[in-house]
């Protein structure tokens, strides 16, 4: 949700505030990460991995491109939701196999 809302926001936003409000969303998202992965919510490091992709593509969008007029952002924002279900499912799958 924090994906989708902060790019929307950006087309609205001066280059200098894209870049501050892309460190403060990747910053609270990686609080966000430490703490999931205290509490275990991760079933492996790979799936971590990829939720910390989707901040890493925050942090990297906002402060090397300083326009953003366009929605092409749903594309990657597609693009990660189905890497992460996807993973997700298929180690349902394989512990579903296991059992």
């Amino acid at each position: 949700m924090g994906y989708l809302s902060v790019f929307n926001l950006w087309p609205f936003l001066q280059p200098t505030w894209v870049f501050n409000s892309a460190i403060a969303v990747s910053a609270l998202l990686c609080i966000g990460l430490a703490i999931a992965w205290t509490k275990k919510y991760f079933r492996t490091s790979w799936e971590a991995l990829l939720h910390f992709l989707v901040v890493l593509d925050i942090f990297l969008e906002g402060s090397l491109i300083p326009v953003h007029d366009s929605r092409s952002f749903y594309w990657c924002a597609f693009a990660f939701a189905v890497l992460i279900v996807g993973y997700r499912l298929h180690l349902r799958g394989r512990s579903r196999a296991t059992v």
